[in-house]
């Protein structure tokens, strides 16, 4: 499970001084913030959407290629070796998921010079290119983690949505379909999530 990865080259662990993440090279920062060993020691929902957000924000400057020569792709890369997943399906999956998150973010419109410093705060951009200024973008786990306890926390586990109505159930359950193959989800997980799924398919995260 996402627990026992990590432990590559280096020491990556600690996330108690957000002040000190940024040390100007995207892909160590993606490193300490995905360490699996990091992520456990999460302590409440706030704190991963700040760090979920700040992970956008590493890939959004990765992108840009300043100052070190290597786009978002090759950042991720760079962390798993970094943090020793690399190698492991927590790995292809956070690859995959990241880069979503980078081309969803760009789809948005949201990566202007008050995007990125707000990102990079941890902090939602604002709606400044939406008709409803009073709604803002949300942080929202794809799946809910009240029913598949071990995504708690999981970063991987979240999007940036306009609002609620943008979380789909199919691509809900085939994520957990791939979580359950890749052995990062339980049986029992697996289970409870397809029978909420069909109790209440409407009910968001």
């Amino acid at each position: 499970m996402f627990s026992g990865m990590g432990g590559g080259g280096g020491d990556m662990r600690g996330l108690d001084n957000l002040r000190n993440l940024f040390l100007g090279d995207p892909a160590v920062d993606i490193a300490r913030i995905m360490d699996p060993r990091n992520i456990k020691n999460i302590k409440t929902i706030e704190e991963r959407d700040r760090l979920f957000l700040q992970v956008v924000y590493c890939l959004a400057f990765a992108e840009k290629k300043q100052p070190f020569e290597r786009d978002a792709e090759e950042a991720i890369t760079k962390a798993g070796i970094k943090n020793g997943t690399k190698g492991t399906p927590y790995f292809d999956i956070m690859k995959e998921q990241l880069l979503q998150r980078l081309e969803e973010a760009e789809d948005y419109g949201i990566l202007s010079e008050s995007d990125m410093q707000r990102l990079k705060q941890g902090q939602p951009p604002k709606a400044e290119n939406r008709t409803d200024q009073n709604c803002g973008y949300i942080v929202l786990e794809i799946i809910p983690s009240s029913i598949c306890t071990e995504l708690k926390n999981q970063i991987i586990n979240c999007r940036l949505l306009r609002d609620k109505s943008e979380w789909n159930i199919k691509e809900a359950m085939r994520f957990a379909r791939r979580l359950h193959d890749n052995g990062l989800l339980t049986d029992e997980s697996l289970n409870a999530f397809k029978k909420q799924s069909a109790t209440n398919p409407q009910q968001k995260p």
